[in-house]
């Protein structure tokens, strides 16, 4: 993941939690573990180590001052929350293992505190007009997505991964990152960081 210097009108964009090269290395190991597992299924797989992550928010086409506006918003509600840790463990699916069409490593949240991160976040960003998520929250890191919204039975090849952990993630800023697609995959592009508190932990 790169700072931006191109400065194009509108782009494509999410706001996320990132996670630590070692965290982010073993997911991925862990995800091209499961494609021999699922030999006769078209799954598009994350390639690019650097793009695992977890997502806040997804926003979509947008003009890039209204960009601008929203981290500069997230910095100010932020900045009164402390940073807290959370763990990625195990794997599973939505919307369930027997029909999956997104394979996911989960985030433990027992504190909640990454889900009152991403309320705020969704709450600045209906302030800046966008659309309110009517899903309840539920942090994860997307491995893999079915193609054309097919529905694959994982249960048997995600067995081994249910409960293997992937390590612990301090969560210290929130990002938001443009998304440039490309032949290759996605290419994520910083464009503003929103850093927590540093007054303790929650």
């Amino acid at each position: 993941m790169t700072e931006s210097t191109a400065q194009p009108t509108e782009v494509r964009s999410f706001i996320a939690v990132d996670l630590p090269s070692e965290v982010r290395e073993r997911v991925l190991a862990a995800a091209v573990s499961l494609a021999p597992a699922l030999p006769d299924v078209d799954i598009r797989w994350s390639s690019k180590v650097e793009n695992l992550h977890v997502t806040l928010k997804f926003l979509g086409n947008v003009a890039v001052g209204r960009l601008d506006q929203l981290g500069q918003a997230l910095v100010a509600r932020l900045g009164a929350v402390p940073p807290f840790s959370i763990g990625v463990r195990g794997f599973g699916a939505f919307p369930s293992l027997r029909e999956a069409s997104i394979i996911w490593a989960g985030v433990e949240d027992r504190q909640q505190h990454l889900a009152r991160v991403a309320a705020i976040v969704d709450d600045v960003a209906a302030a800046h007009g966008f659309v309110p998520e009517e899903r309840a929250f539920r942090g994860h890191v997307t491995v893999g997505r079915a193609r054309e919204r097919a529905h694959v039975d994982v249960r048997q090849a995600l067995q081994s991964l249910t409960e293997q952990a992937f390590g612990e993630v301090v969560v210290s800023e929130v990002s938001i990152y443009e998304s440039r697609l490309g032949r290759e995959g996605s290419t994520y592009v910083l464009r503003c960081r929103a850093p927590l508190g540093d007054r303790g932990r929650m």
